[in-house]
């Protein structure tokens, strides 16, 4: 994840992420990796997923940078948050991810509160 944009008008979202293929993408060519946004509650409860466009990893290149578009609908049981990742829903993987206090996950979390 190289960074994401957020628009609101009301309970109308549109998230924007991008991403940036850093490594060698060879030992992951076997999987179709689909980006994905998934809706929270503030006390953990998981209110929506979504997906995004599914792109094998075999395509994949050095610096090839990916964006997807999310458009979502807040619920009324809102503050929510985002987390956002990758999968393969064939072999059911995510990618999993470090983030900057070195743990791991298959969700980022976005430092945002989203509210109708």
């Amino acid at each position: 994840l190289t960074g994401y944009t957020l628009a609101q008008s009301g309970a109308a979202v549109t998230l924007d992420t991008f991403w940036q293929v850093t490594g060698d993408p060879a030992p992951l060519a076997a999987f179709t990796f689909t980006p994905t946004a998934h809706l929270f509650a503030a006390g953990g409860e998981r209110l929506q997923v979504m997906d995004g466009t599914a792109l094998p990893a075999r395509l994949w290149q050095p610096g090839d940078r990916l964006r997807q578009r999310f458009e979502i609908t807040l619920p009324g049981a809102c503050p929510c948050t985002l987390r956002i990742g990758q999968y393969d829903g064939v072999q059911q993987r995510g990618l999993i991810f470090i983030l900057p206090d070195s743990t791991y996950t298959d969700l980022i979390p976005l430092p945002l509160e989203l509210r109708p």
